[in-house]
């Protein structure tokens, strides 16, 4: 299922696009569970693809 919200560009903004996650994604979303910044907001965090899969 696709979802569009329309929202005007705002000056030099970058465009956010939202979609389902893609087993492509697994490595960069362990990345950001490894990230401090990031790990203080997460519930669970997430040690491997295996985990994030």
């Amino acid at each position: 299922m696709t979802i569009i919200l329309p929202v005007p560009q705002i000056g030099s903004a970058a465009v956010l696009r939202l979609r389902p996650w893609r087993l492509g994604d697994l490595s960069v979303l362990v990345a950001a569970h490894r990230d401090p910044a990031l790990r203080r907001w997460l519930a669970h965090s997430l040690a491997d693809e295996a985990e994030a899969r």
